[in-house]
């Protein structure tokens, strides 16, 4: 929709593709560690934000 606005899109694409490899590895690292929480039979781990 921006590119036919003919608003230039390539100086957010970069940025856009750094937040998405960011969240798939925050997604890992939460998947981890809930892995890691039910191999020990504690129940989810509860991650609370700072």
């Amino acid at each position: 929709m921006l590119q036919r606005a003919g608003v230039a899109t390539v100086s957010a694409e970069l940025p856009l593709s750094r937040m998405r490899a960011k969240v798939d590895d925050l997604c890992r690292e939460r998947d981890a560690l809930r892995k890691a929480a039910s191999r020990q039979a504690i129940g989810p781990v509860d991650i609370q934000r700072t």
